[in-house]
Parts: structure tokens; C-alpha cells; sequence
């Protein structure tokens, strides 16, 4: 049965949950970067913490559809931004339709760091919003590595919306320990666990 969460919470709300877990992942995702990356965002609240944390690197480029994003970007002098076009999805600022999608689809970059609402070994990366998953396969196709940033509450859900199979994933950074079924399912697809914090 499909997760009960099908509508999108406004950014404010999903941004004062969970919030000790989701500093504790970014911190751990951010010793994935290299001076000089090319890295995509999406617009969730895990990834948003990954901000601050860029700030000690050199010569990266940063490529998103987040509004707010890319303002927390702008006061960091050695990180060149681009945001896509696309229409303005008020309630979680974030850029998405053909023009997003189409962006993404004209680039290369080394990493993408997404986020989502739910993730099974069974039904892969999920979202409840059809546009948002639309957008973020096009950052998985634009990027070398795509790294799912997933705290433990989605961990289990299942949303309407695949965003892919966790074998498109490169590595999986959550805050709490996952099944053993689980891991020996990632395992087998090469696919890295990481336990912030630990």
C-alpha cells in the first residue's frame, strides 16, 4: 500500500523535521566533494544542509532548482552557481517543468546530491510530486554519481512517483542503521551505505 503522504509539505515545515538527523548526513556527504567538482542539488531540506558545508571548498560549480539554494549560495565567493528556468513551485521553491529538465539535460557534473519521500530496496527512490521526480531523473542522467541524502522517517515509505531504481545510486547516506535485507540489497548492486555519524 502507497505511503498516506501524497500531498507536499510547505519547505518550512519539512525543514524543522528531523533536523539533528539531516546536519548529520550533509556533514557526512560533504566528505564526498573534491575542489573543483561539478555538483547538482535538488531542493529538499536534507540537501539544503549540505550548504554550509561546501563553503570550504574551492572552484566548485554548483548547478540547482532551488530559489533558496541558490541564495544561501551566493554569499560563497569561490562557488560559481547556476539555477535552471522552469515554473516556481511556491510552497517548496524549487524550479521544475521542461525548462528545469532541459537544463539539466545540456550538462555533465560529477555528483548529484538528491533527497526524497520514500525508499525501499522493492520500489527504489519515490516522490510524492510528479514533477519533482521528473526533474530529479534528469539530474541522475547528468551526473557520474548521485548520492540519495535520506533520513530514517522515509526510509520504508513508498510514494506514487519513482524517481529510480536504487541501483542508479551511487551511495546511500542515512542517519540510522538499515535492515540487514536491506544492505545485503545494496551490497549486491555495488551501491555504498554510509551511517552519518558513525
Amino acid at each position: 500500500m502507497l505511503d498516506n503522504l501524497s500531498s507536499d509539505l510547505p519547505i518550512n515545515i519539512r525543514e524543522r523535521e528531523h533536523t539533528e538527523a539531516k546536519i548529520r548526513i550533509a556533514q557526512t556527504a560533504s566528505k564526498l566533494i573534491s575542489d573543483g567538482a561539478t555538483i547538482i542539488l535538488d531542493t529538499s531540506s536534507t540537501v539544503t544542509e549540505l550548504v554550509p558545508y561546501l563553503r570550504r571548498f574551492d572552484a566548485l560549480t554548483v548547478i540547482t532548482n532551488g530559489i533558496k539554494t541558490a541564495y544561501l549560495l551566493n554569499s560563497y565567493s569561490k562557488i560559481t552557481t547556476f539555477c535552471t528556468g522552469g515554473r516556481l513551485r511556491k510552497h517548496s521553491m524549487s524550479l521544475v517543468g521542461s525548462a528545469a529538465c532541459k537544463r539539466f539535460e545540456e550538462i555533465n557534473a560529477d555528483w548529484a546530491f538528491i533527497s526524497c519521500r520514500g525508499f525501499t530496496t522493492e520500489k527504489g527512490v519515490t516522490e510524492s510530486s510528479d514533477e519533482e521526480a521528473q526533474v530529479k531523473k534528469t539530474m541522475i542522467s547528468a551526473a557520474s554519481k548521485t548520492v540519495l541524502l535520506c533520513d530514517s522517517s522515509k526510509i520504508g515509505q513508498v510514494l506514487m512517483n519513482r524517481v529510480c531504481t536504487y541501483d542508479k545510486l551511487y551511495a546511500v547516506i542515512t542517519d540510522l542503521p538499515l535492515s540487514d535485507d536491506m544492505v545485503s540489497e545494496l551490497s549486491s548492486k555495488g551501491v555504498r551505505l554510509y551511517i552519518a555519524g558513525k
